[in-house]
């Protein structure tokens, strides 16, 4: 490889270590296997008939901010839209459906249809910022092959019962992205956003972990799971913000 051209597209190269190396330490691994508890939340109780209704419910916001996203960039009402944050805001719409499934019968069949959809979340927010960062066409140009991949991690998982992959597909994004943000500048105004964004989902694992712990702090209230939900749900609505209220700021593109 020639100096200059290393000495050019030193970024790339970096954002390619970063995404393979993840990816090489997570198949290093003996295989990562669903643990049944997965599937016993704390907050178990019934309304109006319907299972787990909490969590059930809590899956709402999604629907609303996805179909938002939807229709205001279908009127031209967000900067920068493309067929990657349509992609990103179907996903959104797409885990209201497949998460309030799943919790309705927590079970490993009914929680594919849960994750396959935030798969196309995740992989429609990471094109986005990826075509907006490094290339405008490049997005694009992976976004098939990515949403592949996703469903193909999460069908991977339920025939062999190992979520390395799909892990990969989940996190691996969360290491890249704020490479991209610092490495690469920004096209747009309002950027910082995508960090809130990014804070919001880290509460929102940091509840789904402590799911029975926050139940019993908030004496039986609400569940750390259903919490999770809504935080989640607002990093999504921060997302859907940035698009609505960021401008063109005609930056040339790092190469």
């Amino acid at each position: 490889m020639h100096a200059p051209a290393l000495k050019r597209h030193w970024r790339h190269y970096l954002l390619f270590l970063i995404a393979a190396a993840s990816l090489l330490v997570l198949l290093c691994l003996p295989p990562i296997h669903q643990d049944a508890r997965y599937h016993e939340f704390a907050d178990s109780r019934s309304f109006f008939g319907v299972p787990n209704f909490a969590d059930v419910v809590s899956n709402a916001p999604f629907l609303i901010v996805g179909l938002t996203g939807i229709m205001l960039g279908a009127f031209g009402c967000l900067t920068g839209y493309s067929i990657c944050w349509f992609t990103f805001f179907l996903g959104v719409s797409l885990v209201s459906v497949g998460s309030g499934y799943y919790h309705w019968d927590p079970n490993n069949d009914s929680l594919v249809w849960d994750r396959l959809p935030m798969t196309v979340a995740f992989i429609g927010l990471f094109m986005a910022i990826l075509s907006e960062s490094v290339h405008p066409k490049l997005g694009t140009i992976l976004l098939l092959p990515g949403l592949l991949l996703g469903a193909g991690s999460v069908i991977y998982w339920h025939w062999y019962d190992d979520l390395r992959l799909y892990a990969w597909v989940q996190y691996a994004p969360l290491l890249i992205l704020p490479a991209l943000l610092a490495l690469y500048p920004s096209q747009y105004s309002h950027r910082y956003m995508l960090l809130i964004a990014l804070a919001c989902y880290l509460l929102a694992k940091l509840f789904e972990v402590s799911d029975r712990q926050v139940f019993a702090i908030l004496l039986g209230g609400v569940s750390g799971h259903t919490i999770k939900h809504l935080w989640a749900a607002t990093g999504c609505f921060c997302i859907l913000q940035m698009l609505r209220k960021r401008q063109f700021l005609n930056v040339k593109r790092a190469t």
